[in-house]
């Protein structure tokens, strides 16, 4: 679920255009599996999907804030290696930075992906 009051407007550049947090989990869904901002309420079973805006990294002028840069962060849960589901993740996300990590307490790997959109 998205947190109320998260309207943030950002350009995905693999989509070209401005997009939404709803409209980012809009574009996740379309992989057909569990999507949730920062987290879900229930535990869920592998494969899904958490994402959130990690920060900002902003551009300023005038003693101001010129551009918004968000920080997002896509990370992608399975039990096994899944080649054809990174892939699938991988060909909708706008340049990203990729980390993989394993989970032991929970037997799982993350695929994170990391990358800005300009607010």
């Amino acid at each position: 679920d998205i947190p109320p009051g998260r309207h943030l407007r950002i350009i995905c550049r693999g989509a070209g255009r401005n997009m939404t947090v709803a409209e980012m989990k809009t574009l996740l869904d379309t992989l057909k599996i569990p999507v949730a901002y920062r987290f879900f309420r229930a535990p869920q079973n592998p494969p899904f999907i958490c994402f959130y805006v990690d920060g900002t990294d902003n551009e300023f002028a005038d003693n101001s804030v010129y551009k918004t840069v968000n920080q997002w962060t896509v990370e992608l849960y399975t039990e096994n290696k899944n080649p054809l589901l990174e892939q699938a993740l991988e060909a909708i996300l706008p340049p990203y930075n990729k980390s993989e990590s394993y989970i032991d307490t929970e037997n799982m790997l993350m695929n994170a992906y990391t990358f800005e959109n300009v607010e």
